[in-house]
């Protein structure tokens, strides 16, 4: 659910950026916390973590018609 959309990207948009940076998105949970990260090459860390920023901060949970 939480890489579905935010406010800028569309959930094939979020897809797409890791994907054309050879990269992708993931997550997972324990007992004491929920982790969310990218895996992308070096060079492409600032995108990633605009990415990352973008899904933590700008998350769009319901539609809103």
């Amino acid at each position: 659910m939480i890489f579905k959309r935010t406010d800028r990207r569309t959930a094939r948009d979020l897809e797409e950026e890791i994907e054309n940076m050879g990269g992708h998105l993931n997550a997972y949970t324990s007992r004491e916390q929920t982790t969310y990260y990218a895996k992308v090459s070096q060079n492409d860390v600032p995108n990633a973590l605009d990415i990352l920023a973008d899904i933590l901060c700008l998350l769009q949970l319901f539609s809103i018609s």
